[in-house]
């Protein structure tokens, strides 16, 4: 699903090159290269974060299967808190349907309008976006909750 995703996106993103890398764990890498022009860099951040809201979508079962979703985490968050291995204790939002998605002018926070619930609930999530060895990653805020091991990977959710 993710390799038919990644081909979408190539197609809309041209002439950027976005391609799908193995993994270690046999599944795809997402391939949100950084690029060097400014509105081809704005245009790949938007669209991490779009196929980040998908992805959350797809992991909405167990906990275990939260693993899935380390490829988009900021490796040097995932280091700092020993998340790099196991299961992946994050806090996600069942996201229905996605609305709008915008990045702002400082080039690093990204604001996602999506439902969650049978489009009644809208809500307004913010990510930060950073970049480790040339890939784009979401880079979240705060250190995993002292009680629950858990974190979130946004800045900010709200109902709207």
């Amino acid at each position: 699903m993710i390799r038919s995703l990644v081909l979408v996106l190539m197609v809309a993103l041209s002439p950027m090159v976005v391609a799908a890398e193995p993994a270690d764990d046999g599944g795809l890498r997402h391939g949100f290269r950084a690029v060097k022009g400014d509105r081809e860099l704005r245009t790949m951040k938007v669209a991490l974060s779009k196929t980040f809201c998908v992805a959350m979508r797809r992991q909405t079962g167990p906990e275990e299967r939260r693993h899935n979703l380390r490829d988009y985490i900021s490796p040097a968050y995932l280091k700092k808190h020993n998340l790099e291995q196991g299961d992946l204790p994050m806090e996600i939002v069942p996201v229905l349907g996605i609305h709008n998605i915008q990045l702002a002018d400082d080039g690093k926070t990204v604001l996602c309008i999506v439902n969650t619930q049978q489009n009644k609930d809208k809500h307004a999530i913010v990510l930060r976006m950073t970049e480790v060895d040339g890939r784009l990653y979401i880079d979240p805020v705060s250190p995993p909750n002292a009680q629950t091991g858990k974190f979130t990977p946004w800045m900010l959710h709200v109902k709207v």
